[in-house]
């Protein structure tokens, strides 16, 4: 087996956590704007969800994920 280039590892990693976090952010929001029997409630749950699963995935994430969907 030969040795992984310094630095290619985390790159790949990087990548993986943002395709998730991307997944995660396309999934709700295609859930809420898409299924019109969806409560206020329930909607708010969505959110919240996706806000811990992006938690799990990168504290950055999570936080950016959480400016763009507070009320304005």
């Amino acid at each position: 087996m030969e040795p992984q280039q310094e630095g290619v590892e985390p790159r790949f990693a990087s990548r993986r956590r943002y395709r998730r976090a991307r997944m995660i952010v396309e999934l709700t929001t295609h859930l809420i704007r898409h299924d019109g029997s969806l409560t206020h409630k329930e909607a708010h749950c969505l959110i919240e969800c996706a806000h811990k699963a992006m938690s799990s995935i990168s504290p950055e994430m999570s936080d950016d994920f959480a400016s763009r969907v507070a009320p304005s």
